[in-house]
């Protein structure tokens, strides 16, 4: 089976944007038999889980988080900081699924 992994700030429930939407309907359209897929994006909201199965994606969430955060909180310490940390703890998450 192959595996696909992919890098995106934000992914569902909280946040509904185009990406988002392209990325649900490709990924609910290949057959989950023939291909894996596997997503890292920020956990902002605490109250999501780690790790979560939306359709056929499994969703790996990283990053400082806060209860039910508004855009305001996402201006303040330390969630400001998940957009310029993501790039290095997304890599390190990669690596550590590869070698899952």
């Amino acid at each position: 089976m192959k595996k696909i992994l992919i890098f995106s700030l934000t992914y569902y429930p909280n946040t509904v944007g185009g990406a988002e939407v392209a990325i649900k309907e490709i990924t609910d359209r290949i057959d989950s038999k023939d291909i894996e897929f596997h997503m890292v994006c920020l956990r902002l909201d605490s109250a999501l889980p780690k790790t979560e199965k939306i359709g056929n994606v499994l969703v790996h969430r990283i990053g400082f988080s806060r209860p039910n955060p508004t855009a305001e909180d996402l201006k303040k310490f330390p969630l400001h900081l998940n957009k310029y940390l993501y790039q290095f703890t997304a890599a390190f998450k990669a690596i550590r699924l590869h070698r899952e």
